[in-house]
């Protein structure tokens, strides 16, 4: 009986230690802070600088000074910030789904904007260490090789380091 009950004890200990401990990932201010964006993948391997090296980070495509941040403080306000946005063109070249042209112009001067989050707002962005990521689904648009109509859309995925 008294070995029953101490493994019984001894069960109830585990089990209370294995849930109640956390990940630094899950703690709830894991987010605040300053977070610059140093990949961004749109589900396709592009080109966008006509350089020959075809990459999945579309970061490393552009020319332009292209930098954005995100940031959260302790007192549940987000600002992001983006400098030299670059204007995506991509159009499918034909109906495979598989042969794209891309352009894109770099866009100039700031956008900033800052707004109040919550914590269901902070359930899209995944946190693992020093990285958060973020995935939006139909972000960017593809239209057909005339540009007259939108015929698809890519996933947009988004990872950030914090500063």
């Amino acid at each position: 009986m008294l070995k029953n009950s101490l493994q019984l004890i001894l069960l109830v200990f585990a089990f209370i230690c294995t849930t109640s401990c956390s990940k630094e990932d899950s703690k709830p201010d894991a987010h605040i802070g300053s977070w610059q964006l140093v990949e961004w993948s749109i589900g396709i391997e592009a080109d966008f600088n006509n350089d020959g090296i075809i990459s999945t980070n579309i970061l490393d495509e552009f020319d332009c000074d292209f930098q954005e941040v995100v940031s959260f403080d302790s007192e549940g306000l987000m600002t992001h910030r983006l400098e030299y946005l670059p204007i995506i063109d991509i159009r499918l070249r034909d109906v495979n789904m598989s042969n794209y042209t891309f352009q894109y112009n770099c866009g100039e001067g700031i956008i900033s904007n800052a707004a109040v989050y919550t914590h269901e707002d902070l359930e899209s962005y995944i946190l693992e260490g020093n990285t958060m990521t973020t995935v939006t689904v139909d972000a960017v648009e593809i239209q057909n090789e005339a540009g007259t109509e939108v015929v698809s859309y890519l996933t947009s995925t988004k990872v950030y380091t914090k500063q």
